[in-house]
């Protein structure tokens, strides 16, 4: 959002990216922290269910840890030279009052300090010093990827650290009690949570009104690129969609698990709070306003709390994801299927593959908006309306029955991944890859911590390597690398291709002299790639951050016996942008779902014609023992200076680029060698013009 801001310079634009800032502010920082202080809130009402002639021994063994833990960590952790003596005093006088408690105990029965607190009361404020010290290290985690994380935790923690020490202090020393306590601190953190939801889809909404607005408003003020004002729109509306879906997608996953897990609490958990009706909710009678005056117990409390949380409208979440999951099933299950068992590779049936997954695409991304829309719209309206309108809920009993489900399958997972995980495993394979490599863009784009994020450390590490094959002698006649090729699979294109271009735009000698040999051009780069997600994923869904990596050509691409279509010189990626780049090889499959063509037209008639259809090189003065006579592909698209070439290896998906299926790999790999040892890249063009 802020590339697409900086590019199209109008005010809407500027509050688009303010708004969508704001929604996932409150969807990543705001949301999250609530719902960790809510499950770290119910572990106060446990030491209820300890028998009382227990409490006393407990309530001081967890104090004598507490404070030995911190005396250990003043007198040592953070000055860790410190005498033995000093080192061994935290446990020693803990074993000594561990010793002197468990004696006092088993002489009296029971003792009694004279404290103005009961041990039921300790305990539960001893539990809050646990759970604050979870949320500590937790959110020092948390706040290197999102760096406001800690100050909101840390002001929700001060307020919500008022409220139960009040509510502790003043709450009887039974079991009743301290839940009392516990239950009107979820009651202020439920209305947080649901003040916080509420401002999220205000935003959301804003977010996706001012896109269309902003979309529809979209001109660059800069020169016109050489694909014109149609690219310029394609670029604003692609960018419009991956915002509205980081969104939409976040939240429905986020809503979904989080009642999922309270649903599991309440299953196995519930037993653990008092079974009398000694409870009537205090602040949240909007969310129960047929039952506000009824006194409770522990567990219906908890239970209508989390039916209420969800409301009908619930329903509208699930149905969305079920009919996302079937369209993602309708669209990607034949490309899935080929992971597990590769199709064969002839011309017509990855002309199938390469169709049904273009459509596929398509589909999927027309769901997407409505997607958003009932993420946007349709969720907010029926949850207020079901708030307005208590009678659906106390008619409606299908929302708690998808959350017993839920509750079920959750608990009973724990065992059954354990169980069947080989089954799963290979079940599931098909479809792995396309979490993975949701996982891989995600960490890879990730910007947090600025000093030590992924992208970062494994830049780092690659030039490393290049500095040592550009320095690299042999020990005897101290020659160096001729050339480097460089073979990369999906992720490994992307990193390897950023990595490449950033060194060429920002490399010189003088401030990098370990990589003379890559800026002199003495050591060419023969870079192949294989499913690369550059353009079909990159270039598609963060049009502005990677415009180097997509072109938009459409016109129609036919391939004439002896007459190839040639790529053009303008088209994008350009490999002369990537430093020490002589000639980049792409190949992929007709069904990739993450990387398939770089440089070809959308409308191309040979787009997913296999590599089988081959002639062996008529030049009986070339040498062709580098190819062990292999045949070479025949379908290629090629540009002029021959920088940039590219063919399909037939059906199949993201994977099987390395085994029987794909001999084509092999060949074109040996050629690239052979090219690469042959006067540093000079071959004979004529076998390029003859194929």
């Amino acid at each position: 959002m802020d590339s697409a801001s900086i590019e199209y310079q109008n005010i809407w634009w500027k509050w688009y990216s303010k708004v969508q800032a704001g929604a996932a502010l409150m969807l990543s920082v705001f949301i999250p922290i609530l719902n960790l202080y809510l499950l770290l809130t119910t572990p106060i009402t446990l030491p209820g269910n300890i028998p009382a002639q227990y409490l006393p021994t407990l309530a001081w063994s967890f104090l004598s840890i507490i404070i030995a833990a911190l005396i250990g960590y003043f007198i040592f952790w953070r000055k860790p030279k410190k005498p033995f003596y000093l080192w061994v005093l935290p446990p020693a006088l803990l074993v000594v009052g561990v010793l002197v408690l468990i004696k006092s105990f088993l002489l009296k029965g029971s003792f009694n300090l004279g404290l103005p607190l009961g041990y039921s009361q300790i305990l539960a404020f001893e539990v809050c010093a646990l759970s604050a010290l979870i949320m500590l290290l937790l959110m020092r985690e948390y706040g290197k990827h999102r760096p406001y994380a800690g100050k909101v935790a840390t002001v929700i923690g001060v307020f919500l650290g008022g409220i139960v020490t009040n509510l502790l202090l003043s709450a009887p020393d039974s079991h009743q009690g301290i839940t009392d306590a516990a239950f009107k601190t979820i009651e202020a953190i439920y209305w947080g949570l649901g003040a916080s939801w509420a401002v999220f889809f205000v935003l959301q909404f804003l977010a996706a009104l001012l896109g269309c607005i902003a979309v529809y408003l979209s001109t660059a003020k800069r020169p016109k690129s050489e694909q014109g004002d149609n690219a310029c729109r394609e670029r604003a509306k692609q960018a419009a969609w991956t915002a509205r879906l980081t969104l939409a997608v976040p939240a429905s996953l986020f809503i979904t698990v989080t009642l999922m897990l309270l649903g599991a609490l309440d299953r196995v958990g519930s037993r653990l709070l008092p079974k009398e009706n000694f409870y009537t909710p205090q602040i949240v009678g909007i969310f129960l306003p047929d039952q506000s005056k009824i006194s409770f117990s522990g567990p219906d409390f908890i239970h209508e709390l989390i039916i209420a949380a969800a409301s009908p409208a619930f329903g509208v979440i699930v149905l969305g994801i079920l009919l996302t999951v079937l369209i993602a099933a309708w669209s990607l299950v034949p490309v899935a299927w080929a992971e597990v068992s590769p199709p064969e590779s002839d011309n017509q049936v990855s002309q199938r593959f390469g169709e049904w997954l273009t459509k596929g695409f398509r589909l999927m991304e027309l769901w997407g908006n409505f997607f958003v829309v009932t993420m946007a719209i349709l969720f907010p309206i029926a949850y207020v309306f079901c708030i307005l309108n208590p009678q659906i809920k106390a008619n409606f009993t299908l929302t708690e029955e998808i959350l017993g489900i839920f509750a079920t399958v959750l608990v009973a997972s724990a065992t059954s991944l354990l169980a069947f995980r080989g089954r799963l495993d290979r079940l599931l394979r098909g479809f792995r890859s396309v979490l993975d490599i949701i996982l891989d863009v995600d960490n890879y784009l990730r910007l947090h911590p600025l000093d030590n994020n992924p992208r970062a450390r494994i830049c780092a590490r690659y030039v490393s390597v290049l500095r040592y094959l550009c320095n690299w002698e042999d020990p005897q006649d101290h020659r160096g690398y001729d050339a480097i090729l460089i073979v990369a699979h999906s992720q490994g294109t992307v990193i390897t291709a950023d990595l490449l271009r950033f060194l060429q735009r920002g490399s010189k000698p003088e401030t990098d002299p370990a990589l003379q040999k890559l800026i002199s051009g003495n050591l060419p780069i023969y870079f192949f790639t294989m499913g690369c997600p550059l353009r079909q994923l990159y270039g598609l869904s963060f049009p502005h951050l990677y415009n180097w990596a997509r072109h938009y050509d459409k016109s129609p691409w036919t391939r004439e016996p002896h007459n190839p279509q040639h790529i053009d010189e303008c088209q994008k990626p350009n490999p002369r942008k990537l430093l020490g780049v002589t000639r980049w090889v792409n190949t992929f499959r007709s069904g990739d779902y993450i990387g398939r063509y770089l440089w070809r037209s959308d409308v191309c008639d040979y787009q997913w014609c296999t590599p089988q259809e081959r002639r062996r090189v008529k030049d009986t003065t070339l040498d062709t023992t580098w190819t062990s006579d292999r045949d070479l592909p025949v379908h290629v698209s090629e540009d002029d200076t021959h920088t940039r070439r590219e063919f399909c290896l037939g059906a199949g998906a993201h994977t099987h680029y390395w085994d029987g299926t794909s001999d084509a790999v092999a060949a074109e790999i040996d050629r690239l060698i052979y090219e690469a040892c042959t006067a540093k890249g000079n071959i004979n063009h004529s076998v390029q013009h003859e194929r």
